[in-house]
């Protein structure tokens, strides 16, 4: 029987995710939440913020760069797995790293000045297309041809 390992989780992008391609063409992007918890009552109430690493595929890392790729953008990872992998740096080094396999998401608010940074590519698309995109959905037809990198 297996372990259950699904997570749910909020956050802001600390700083811009790195959107990269393997060698096959498979897209990947790479980036850390911020996610604050206020914990405590009354005076003794405190913020604790935690930096998680976030890593998605294929579509999911497009979308989600294109859209919802800046600095402070929020972002819903509604079908998720903690993982941890291990490798050697350059100096042969054994590593770890631990990070969150975002396999849904869902885009939350935009900061004031990442939308008007982004007008332009936000403008023609409703929340309901962005949604789906979000989620991975096949809407491909409504995205402007232009925008198909083939």
């Amino acid at each position: 029987m297996s372990d259950i390992n699904t997570l749910v989780l909020s956050g802001r992008w600390a700083r811009d995710p790195e959107l990269r391609y393997s060698p096959d063409g498979m897209a990947f992007l790479r980036g850390t939440l911020v996610n604050n918890i206020v914990t405590g009552v009354g005076d003794q109430q405190r913020e604790n913020v935690s930096p998680i690493r976030v890593v998605m595929f294929r579509k999911n890392a497009e979308n989600c760069h294109k859209y919802r790729g800046k600095q402070g953008d929020e972002i819903f990872i509604t079908n998720g797995r903690f993982q941890v992998r291990s490798f050697e740096d350059r100096d042969g080094i054994t590593r770890w790293s631990h990070e969150v396999l975002a396999n849904g998401i869902k885009f939350g608010q935009r900061p004031e000045k990442n939308r008007e940074a982004s007008a332009d590519s936000d403008s023609d698309m409703s929340d309901s297309k962005m949604a789906a995109l979000a989620e991975g959905s096949d809407v491909e037809a409504t995205i402007p041809e232009d925008d198909i990198p083939f």
